[in-house]
């Protein structure tokens, strides 16, 4: 079994198929088959939410969670991007959830930007609505959404719903960390 693991690990897994027992076999083809998938879902463009629909996401999700607001085409989005993403990869695993939407007109441009990479979270962007129809969308949060030329946006919200931080510039991830800290997560 040990083996077995160390094949998947390892992403070997013609390793996996030759130690396995014929009955299992097909049972390991099955696994490798779904993590390819999983993976190939993962590496999914960009889809366009609506901002009713994004401002329910953040206000119904369980849990602490951590709202970016950003722009492909902001230079201090691009900055603070790279910090976002560490910062995601770091507290996932300790049970933050963190929701990314992007404000740009363009979902090409963001997809090319965003890469084929594997991300801690959803690619997701609100297209621009007319004035006020975002803040609307979002008051019931109770978050301030920047227009794009004022991204990056980044709060953090308790699992009780009270917004415990929000900031607009490339220090907000620096922010973030204390905040999730003061909230008693550690990442590992």
């Amino acid at each position: 079994m040990r083996r077995q693991l160390r094949a998947i690990k390892a992403n070997q897994p013609h390793q996996l198929l030759v130690r396995c027992r014929p009955a299992r076999r097909l049972a390991a083809i099955a696994v490798f088959a779904l993590g390819v998938l999983v993976a190939r879902v993962a590496q999914a463009q960009v889809v366009e939410v609506p901002a009713d629909d994004a401002a329910l996401r953040v206000q119904y999700e369980k849990g602490t969670r951590v709202v970016l607001f950003y722009s492909a085409t902001c230079p201090a989005s691009r900055q603070m991007f790279p910090s976002f993403v560490a910062l995601a990869r770091r507290y996932a695993p300790v049970g933050v959830t963190f929701l990314a939407f992007a404000l740009d007109d363009d979902p090409e441009v963001l997809d090319a930007y965003l890469g084929t990479g594997i991300l801690p979270f959803d690619r997701q962007y609100i297209r621009r609505a007319p004035a006020g129809v975002l803040s609307a969308a979002f008051r019931p949060t109770g978050l301030h959404v920047p227009r794009a030329a004022y991204t990056p946006s980044i709060a953090v919200i308790a699992g009780n719903g009270r917004i415990v931080g929000e900031r607009v510039g490339i220090d907000g991830v620096l922010l973030t960390d204390g905040w999730l800290h003061r909230l008693g997560f550690r990442p590992e």
